[in-house]
């Protein structure tokens, strides 16, 4: 990503720039690095902000509420990432709103507001559904399986979800995000104390990593040899 963001730069086209930072800060949240978000998407920020990009300022300002609350716990960070998501769609726009609901949910659980973080994470998953954004499907449900595990108890149906995620990623050949799911799984049932659903989850994560490239390295790769380690 730091070669295309270089790329982008030397061309001195600012609309090129803009666009390709605010990809880049999406690819930054998948691989959790939340300090690379924040830096790019100040830069989109003020490029767009610069030369009159409104569309980039409104994913710009969700991105930096959205940072806000998860690496310094701010909850005026909500308030902003909200804000965005209006302007984003007052626009028009909707092809990243089911992305921005997860990002939403993803930033009310770290507040520790379960409730509305499902309600979220519910809506980015309709939205996802009726615009085929499978990718974001997958990872609303896999987030809120995550948290009606840790937050209501509700366990039987958590494990509904994922094995829903998990057959969605299938589907499109989402080896990472299969990966992702299985992680999840995984500590779900470490959690939870239950060694027989844990082998089980393991026994799935080692299965879709036998299934990647030889060579393959991501974070919930790395996650899933270390929880196969602990077996």
């Amino acid at each position: 990503m730091e070669a295309t963001l270089g790329l982008a730069r030397s061309l001195d086209h600012a609309f090129t720039l803009a666009q390709t930072l605010v990809i880049a800060a999406r690819l930054y949240h998948y691989m959790g690095d939340v300090g690379r978000v924040r830096r790019v998407i100040e830069e989109a920020n003020d490029i767009s902000s610069h030369h009159g990009f409104p569309l980039f300022v409104a994913e710009a300002t969700v991105w930096s509420g959205w940072a806000d609350v998860m690496e310094n716990n701010d909850p005026s960070g909500l308030d902003r990432l909200q804000a965005g998501v209006e302007a984003y769609r007052a626009s028009g726009a909707e092809m990243f709103v089911p992305h921005h609901l997860y990002l939403q949910g993803e930033a009310l659980w770290h507040l520790a507001d379960g409730e509305r973080a499902l309600a979220s994470l519910a809506e980015a998953r309709r939205r996802a559904s009726a615009f085929g954004d499978l990718d974001h499907q997958v990872e609303a449900l896999r987030l809120s399986a995550v948290i009606l595990a840790s937050h209501s108890g509700g366990r039987r149906e958590a494990d509904d979800l994922l094995r829903e995620a998990a057959r969605l990623s299938r589907e499109q050949g989402a080896r990472q995000l299969s990966v992702r799911v299985a992680v999840s799984r995984a500590e779900l049932a470490r959690e939870a104390g239950d060694p027989t659903l844990f082998d089980q989850a393991i026994a799935e994560v080692q299965d879709v990593i036998r299934d990647l490239p030889e060579g393959s390295s991501s974070w919930e790769v790395n996650r899933g040899r270390e929880l196969a380690q602990t077996t």
